[in-house]
Order: structure tokens, then sequence, then C-alpha cells
């Protein structure tokens, strides 16, 4: 009997002994991970994650998630993230449901990555409720459940998690779960804006600026639209320069707006990148630069921002800050005009009747004047009157239904 007392006293005290170093060698690593030098934090965290310590473990998967102090590796983070989640560690749990959802190091499976993000959140962890929530929003490996998603939503934000009320505000604007509400929407908008989260600073001044829940104020738009800017979010950067250039809730000031548009532009934002584009091409608050302009266009025209395209094309059709192309005319004008542009539909329309880098095609010509006619084009207008004077009721009729069914076309892609 003494011997089985004495046995199980021993593995007690060794048992305390690996805890005591573990824990030691975990401090000393997550010191070290604080303080940026991942490579001692690495070393020691290791340690304590080889005698088996969750946490640890935990920290080791970030650390191979990020990759710091190890080469970056998404499924050894899986792995780590695993074995510490299967303890029950919340926010193991949670980020197993993060590379399920998103498919980082593992296959993609939003079934797995709900009892995942189920999982943490019975043990309390409200961004795994969160997202939970919002895959029940969106039918995501569980069924489209809107009501259930608004209530773990509203639980989430009344806790004081900014993103909870930021997505709380979202589901009162589009009426998601909830009777339609823009008061509290706004209410919601607030609170998280208020806990400096930019997303929800932005669509606040976006409120303010359209006075939707409350009286339009240009100038509390203004204000939002600044903190958020300042916090390096490039739609509100965006929308600041369009404040400064049109003296709206602040007084005109043209350096400003190219500030703040250079800013979002820097970041990708492609309306952003058109804006500057047509700064130079124009020279209205710098000095006139087709090549600049034309660098500025291409960059907004690759991601298919279409008056991005329409411009690039004309440049290239006229030759200024490019050499002279009327293929890349084509090209460009085509890619707007694919996308429902109007003004690029007419431009294209005059190269196939001019047989201008393509081969001449009379009735393709047509087709794209009348689609541009009907969404309203002066010169589309003005161009088919001309045209149909001279046209059979024939070749009209075949216009007609070659633009009829462009048009189902370009419906039905949109709608996917």
């Amino acid at each position: 009997m003494k011997r089985v007392v004495g046995g199980v006293l021993l593995s007690a005290v060794f048992l305390v002994y690996l805890i005591y170093f573990s824990v030691a060698d975990f401090n000393v690593g997550f010191d070290a991970y604080v303080k940026k030098d991942f490579e001692t934090a690495f070393k020691e965290i290791s340690k304590a994650a080889d005698d088996g310590d969750f946490v640890a473990i935990y920290h080791l998967g970030v650390m191979y998630h990020q990759g710091q102090g190890v080469t970056q590796d998404l499924k050894k983070a899986v792995e780590l993230y695993q074995k510490s989640a299967t303890q029950g560690y919340p926010k193991a749990e949670f980020n197993m449901g993060i590379m399920l959802e998103n498919g980082f190091g593992i296959e993609q499976d939003y079934q797995k990555a709900a009892t995942w993000y189920e999982k943490a959140s019975n043990h309390g962890y409200l961004e795994a409720t969160l997202n939970l929530a919002l895959l029940y929003k969106n039918g995501q490996g569980v069924a489209k459940d809107q009501i259930k998603a608004f209530k773990l939503i509203q639980n989430v934000a009344e806790q004081g998690v900014p993103l909870g009320q930021y997505n709380l505000a979202l589901n009162f604007s589009e009426g998601q779960g909830t009777a339609q509400d823009f008061n509290q929407a706004f209410k919601w908008y607030r609170k998280a804006a208020n806990q400096g989260l930019a997303i929800s600073q932005h669509n606040l001044a976006d409120v303010y600026s359209g006075g939707e829940g409350v009286a339009q104020d240009y100038k509390q738009a203004v204000f939002w639209y600044q903190k958020a800017a300042e916090q390096g979010y490039a739609s509100s950067q965006y929308n600041l320069a369009l404040m400064y250039y049109h003296g709206n809730g602040v007084a005109k000031n043209l350096t400003q707006a190219v500030k703040w548009t250079k800013l979002a532009a820097d970041q990708g934002l492609s309306n952003a990148q058109y804006n500057f584009g047509f700064f130079y091409e124009n020279g209205q608050v710098q000095e006139q630069d087709y090549k600049l302009a034309a660098e500025w266009y291409e960059k907004a025209a690759e991601q298919g921002y279409l008056l991005a395209q329409s411009r690039l094309a004309l440049l290239y059709l006229r030759g200024k800050g490019v050499a002279k192309d009327p293929k890349q005319a084509f090209k460009w004008y085509k890619a707007a005009a694919d996308s429902g542009h109007a003004a690029a539909q007419h431009s294209l329309a005059l190269m196939y009747f001019n047989g201008n880098s393509v081969p001449k095609d009379t009735l393709t010509a047509f087709m794209f004047i009348k689609l541009a006619t009907s969404q309203g084009n002066e010169d589309a207008k003005n161009l088919w009157r001309v045209i149909e004077k001279e046209v059979t009721p024939e070749q009209i009729s075949k216009v007609e239904i070659m633009a009829n069914d462009w048009q189902e076309n370009f419906n039905q892609n949109a709608g996917k």
C-alpha cells in the first residue's frame, strides 16, 4: 500500500517539476516574443511545448503561422493549433476555425470551422462567437439562419466587442435578422467608432454624409473620415480627399485632396488611382503629366475600373503619355464596353465602324451604338440618328437582335 502511495506522490512531484520548468521556459519565451526576439522566443516556447504545455503549443503554432523565428509553415501551424485545441484551449479552437474557414494549411471546410468556432464560443471566446454568427449569416457550413446570426452578433456587441458592434450596425442597416433600423445602425456604428474601429468610423462618416438615420452633417463626416484615414483606412482616405476637393464639411483644399488621394492610391484603391491619374491628365492640382496619368490609369484599369479603362484607351488612341497604339486602345475600350460602360461602347463602335486596328464590322459597330444609346449616351444618340437613315430595316432588326442577345448575356453574367 505504501508503495502505491509513494509511487503516486513521486509521480505528482515529477509532474510539478515538469510544469515548473515548462512555465519558466514559456515565460522566458513569451518575454522574448514581446521584445520581438523571435529566435529566442521560438527556442524557449518550443521547450515548453515539448513538455505538453497547451498554451505554449498554441503560441508555437502562431510562430509557424506567422513565420516568426522559423520558416512559415501553415500545415505545421494547423497541427499545433489542433493539438492545443483538443485540450480545450479557446484561442487554439478559434484559430482552428480560422484555418479551416480560409483553407490555410488545410483543406477549406466551413462545417468543421463552425464546429471549432462553436467550441471556442462555448468557452466564452467572443471572437469565435462572432465568426460563428457570420457563418450562420452566410449559410457557410451551417444552415443559413439570419435570426440566429443576429442574436449571436448582438450578444457579442453588447459585451463591448467593436467588431461585434460594427456587425450589429450592419444588420440593422441591411435589415438582416431584424427589422431595418437606421437609428440603431447609427447607434452601434458610433459605439464601435468610439472604440477606434476604422471600418466603423468610415461607415459612421458615410451615415453622416448621406443623412441615414441622422441629420446630414458633412463636418461630422469629415471628422470620422479623418479618424479612419489616419489609421490607414484607404476608403476613408479617398472619401476625405473628395471632401477636400469639393469643399464639403471642410474648406476646399486641393493640396489635401491630392495628399489623401495619393495615400489611398498607394494602397491599391482603384477609384483613388483613377482620380490621381485624372489629376495628372488635367493638370488641375499639379503639373500636367500624361505619362504619369497613363501609369495611374493602368493600375486602376487592371483592377477593372471602367473609367480608367476608357481614359487609358483614349491616351493610347491619341498617343499621349504612351506610344500611339490603336490595338491597346481597342483592348481597353473593349474591356470597358464589355462591362457596360456607355462611353466606351460608343468609342468602340467607332473603331469597328472605321476598321481602326480591327476588321471593319458595321453590324457590331451599330450594336454597340445601340447599347450606348439605350444608356442615354448623347454622342451615341447623335450618331444613331445619322446611321439610322443609312441602314435598311433588315439591318436595324438584326442589330436589335444582337443588342438584345448581348444585354441578356450581360445581365446573366452580372447576376452570377
